[in-house]
């Protein structure tokens, strides 16, 4: 029988936590075993809301004519209409890959404008891009010679009203003007949709260097929309050298973080709020006693649940050695069972438990018990539901779906209505393949290639893999091997013509092995409790050249 007791480990806060549609239904998720604790209802997504009708049909937001793209050193022909006027030939080639967006991508109606970003076949270094939708009165057409291209500000921000939910035709043309008789090449098509439903809040992320050994790192962020990032703490804001694992409070006023006094590893390391406004403030409401508590070392991945982020009852769950414990934030006092405590796990197996999820409404967390290993690098895992119980803990329940014995499962997030949990997924480290020399990954859940991202109801069932993990086919890179990770949900679910709308941010190394990269994807679920997943959307306001990853999700 496991109890809340206090054991020693190594705990490593350096942490790279990396580590067309699907659908199935919700009501397929089948209970298998105990039920897992079922939490009572919290604030419901917000009120179901029918999609502002589109005040124009036919639209004019697309352009009459072309746009002849001459920004970032491209250079057009002006007889570049002519060129394409032709149907694309087959003996020109395939068309450009689309790298971003992925067609079949769903956009929150707030996203940032698309770029879109394609890797030329051979010899192709002219194309032409069209977009086309029933409500408009004209396709878009632009011509350029680079191979990055951005709707321009006006246009998007028409298009979030006067296109929302109808699908947009995408086309691609490439060809090689040098030639006598130039074609163009076969059309790279699909279509992109915007939807009714915004992504809230902001997203704090780590950002380092530390492929270099310097240690560099950040926590930057930015609001859902934003076109640029900007630095929310720095490690000499800190009482120490090292910002890593960390989470947003409830309201996004704050950031919880790992802090440690070594530049190039976690361990030891204690936790530190601070202002997510780029001060570097504590909260004000902190006690002393708590900041004393805080201070504790072999202390970290802190989280949340907003039925606890109130006056009289601010409460952070964080890892202490190998137990879960909770703390007061207001405490007056450091003894334990008044200012903070050890949530018993009764029934666990392993006596290491690590990266905690607490549930909006407060009654449960998700967490990841591990039969070998270290925090991060652990092996054998898998996902626990365990009760709250007014800050008593008790006896836990693996959650169906996402604790089998031939896999890790591990990094659990509640949805923000608690009707889903997001969770990694990678091989045993024993079935896992040897990494390649010299890569920076493992075979445990730390920065685990394979892994890849599911979500499963909240009382257990038959998972479902999302569509994000996957890269586009044609890049040449697929999954398991891009490192998919750390997902996490955006602080609020939205109902709108029936359907909820959740978003889920993770990391990925799709791109560069070296440099994970931030992704949202959107994850919805119709009347008839249908879940659909989507192709992952590139957040192209990061600088590509950090890595940057383990991402924190607020209002």
């Amino acid at each position: 029988m496991r109890t809340g007791s206090r054991h020693s480990v190594l705990a490593v806060c350096l942490v790279l936590l990396t580590a067309a549609c699907s659908t199935t239904r919700l009501d397929l998720f089948v209970d298998i075993g105990q039920r897992p604790v079922d939490p009572p209802a919290v604030d419901p997504p917000a009120p179901d809301s029918p999609a502002v009708a589109p005040q124009c049909n036919p639209c004019a937001d697309f352009p009459p004519e072309p746009i002849l793209d001459t920004e970032n050193g491209s250079s057009v022909p002006s007889n570049v209409g002519d060129l394409f006027a032709p149907e694309g030939s087959a003996a020109s080639g395939v068309g450009p890959c689309l790298i971003e967006p992925e067609l079949g991508s769903v956009f929150p109606k707030n996203w940032l404008r698309p770029r879109f970003r394609f890797i030329p076949a051979a010899g192709q270094n002219l194309f032409e891009i069209r977009l086309r939708a029933n409500r408009q009165l004209n396709d878009l057409v632009v011509y350029t010679s680079s191979t990055t291209w951005t709707l321009p500000v006006t246009i998007w921000a028409a298009i979030t009203s006067s296109l929302v939910e109808e699908p947009i035709a995408v086309s691609i043309r490439g060809l090689d003007p040098s030639q006598v008789e130039p074609l163009p090449s076969l059309a790279t098509t699909g279509t992109l949709t915007i939807s009714a439903s915004e992504a809230k809040g902001s997203i704090v992320y780590w950002s380092t260097v530390y492929f270099t050994n310097t240690g560099e790192s950040t926590l930057k962020g930015f609001s859902v929309g934003d076109e640029s990032v900007r630095e929310i703490l720095r490690p000499e804001q800190t009482n120490g050298e090292c910002v890593a694992c960390h989470t947003s409070t409830p309201d996004g006023r704050f950031v919880a973080t790992a802090v440690s006094s070594t530049i190039t590893s976690g361990d030891p390391s204690h936790v530190e709020l601070r202002a997510t406004d780029g001060s570097g403030l504590q909260p004000d409401f902190i006690s002393s006693d708590a900041l004393l508590l805080l201070a504790r070392e072999q202390q970290q991945l802190p989280t949340f649940s907003k039925m606890h982020w109130r006056a009289s009852d601010r409460l952070m769950v964080t890892i202490l050695n190998q137990d879960l414990i909770w703390t007061d934030l207001e405490a007056a006092t450091q003894t334990q069972d008044i200012g903070w405590g050890i949530l018993a796990r009764d029934g666990d197996p392993n006596i290491l438990a690590t990266h905690p999820a607490f549930n909006a409404a407060g009654t449960a967390l998700a967490y990841t018990t591990a039969g070998s290993g270290a925090l991060t690098k652990a092996d054998a895992t898998d996902v626990y539901i365990l009760p709250f119980n007014d800050r008593k803990g008790g006896s836990v329940v693996p959650l169906a779906g996402a604790s089998t014995p031939e896999a890790n499962e591990y990094y659990p997030a509640f949805s923000p209505d608690d009707a889903l949990v997001a969770f990694s997924k990678a091989p045993l480290a024993q079935n896992a393949p040897e990494p390649s020399p010299g890569a920076f990954i493992s075979k445990t859940t730390y920065n685990n290639p394979l892994g890849e991202i599911f979500v499963v109801s909240h009382t257990g069932g038959s998972p479902q893999r999302l569509l994000a993990n996957d890269p586009p086919t044609c890049s040449g890179k697929q999954s398991p091997g891009v490192t998919n990770s750390w997902g996490k949900w955006s602080p609020e679910a939205e109902i709108v013509n029936g359907k909820t709308y959740y978003w889920l941010t993770f990391s990925s190394t799709r791109v560069d092995p070296l440099r994970p990269q931030l992704y949202v994807t959107p994850i919805i679920v119709d009347a008839s409790g249908q879940l659909s997943t989507y192709p992952a959307l590139y957040l192209w306001n990061q600088p590509p050249d950090e890595g940057n990853h383990t991402p924190a999700w607020g209002l």
